[in-house]
């Protein structure tokens, strides 16, 4: 399984968006889809985003990628932008963001590594 990391994707003549996801690739398929809900962009072909876009990891916010438990199966938090009542996160077979309301979530203890 792949981390949830944080990704920054610029498209030429449009607003920067930031992205989570747990690739470059699917960070920029998940802003293509985002783009074209917003109708904003000039054409609709993939190749042309791609062709004008660019991509860049960047900083996690606080507890993005964290271990969590959500009604007792684990999962990952990851980050959704416009979204601040409910714990977005995604399982570990998928990379759809789903949300949770927070009584649903279980914190997990934070794992230290071993040592002599």
């Amino acid at each position: 399984m792949t981390a949830v990391r944080m990704f920054e994707v610029e498209l030429y003549g449009y607003e920067t968006i930031q992205v989570c996801a747990r690739t470059p690739a699917k960070a920029r398929a998940r802003a293509y889809a985002m783009f074209m809900e917003s109708r904003s962009v000039k054409s609709d072909s993939f190749h042309w985003f791609l062709v004008n876009s660019k991509i860049r990891s960047i900083p996690s916010p606080e507890r993005v990628g964290e271990r969590i438990l959500v009604n007792g199966l684990p999962a990952t938090r990851a980050w959704a932008r416009g979204h601040e009542h409910y714990v977005p996160f995604m399982r570990d077979d998928e990379d759809v963001i789903r949300f949770a309301h927070p009584g649903d979530v279980e914190y997990l203890p934070a794992q230290t590594p071993l040592g002599p």
